[in-house]
């Protein structure tokens, strides 16, 4: 009876153990971060990926992050005035640029964006509470019965095209598993002295899908953030934790 009772106890320690939510936070709790945070600095978002859209993309997120934080409540210095100084910094260190490779471009655009984040910080010390980094990076996500899940996301294998390849690529597809390479949107909210206080990241998008003829097929460059709700969805659930309940309610 005592090892049924034990056998029973582990049991459920396992369950409760499995299915208990890590929290985003990192050595804080969310009532300790919204006492000790009132304003974050939102720096640009950093696009990780090979496509050629890279400050646009940088723009849209960026500013989706910024109106999300600003809907929790707190207060945002962000895009605007990063890139008013990030201008500033261009003209003055950006000399004959058209004779620079393309790859020194991108470590010199990434030089000024840095340069510009740590003048901010610099600028508003005494108000700023946060720093919230954002990137765009590649990842693998698991897949099964034709559907991809990742990072709270989820989005269907099977290629666009006419009804008929769609329904065989379908068939073809609804019993095997394995991972796909997919987008996801990383967020970090650290403290003045780089302390993390936050992580967490939302799936955007796949960048392959399963075709009739061919077993994988790439999502084109053009393709990839299209999806207005899917990039929202992925911000917000990055933000999830803090988006809950608005600051001050």
């Amino acid at each position: 009876m005592k090892c049924i009772k034990y056998g029973l106890l582990a049991s459920l320690f396992l369950i409760i153990s499995c299915t208990a939510t890590k929290s985003s936070f990192n050595e804080i709790s969310k009532e300790q971060f919204e006492k000790k945070i009132n304003s974050i600095l939102v720096t640009p978002t950093q696009v990780n990926i090979a496509i050629g859209s890279k400050a646009s993309i940088s723009e849209l997120f960026s500013k989706t992050i910024e109106s999300n934080i600003e809907i929790a409540g707190y207060d945002v210095i962000g895009l605007k005035e990063h890139n008013n100084i990030a201008t500033k910094y261009n003209e003055l260190l950006m000399i004959n640029s058209d004779s620079l490779a393309t790859y020194t471009q991108l470590l010199w655009h990434d030089r000024v964006q840095n340069l510009v984040t740590d003048g901010l910080k610099i600028k508003y010390s005494s108000s700023i509470d946060a720093v919230c980094s954002s990137y765009i990076v590649k990842v693998v996500a698991n897949h099964s019965g034709g559907n991809a899940y990742w990072h709270g996301a989820s989005e269907s294998l099977i290629s666009d095209g006419n009804i008929a390849g769609k329904a065989l690529s379908t068939l073809g597809n609804m019993n095997t598993s394995g991972t796909v390479s997919a987008v996801s949107l990383g967020l970090y909210i650290s403290d003045k002295e780089t302390n993390l206080l936050y992580k967490k990241y939302g799936g955007i998008q796949v960048m392959f899908k399963r075709g009739l003829l061919k077993p994988w097929i790439n999502v084109p460059k053009d393709e990839l953030f299209r999806y207005h709700y899917a990039n929202t969805k992925a911000v917000q659930y990055a933000l999830g934790e803090l988006l809950p309940e608005i600051k001050g309610e």
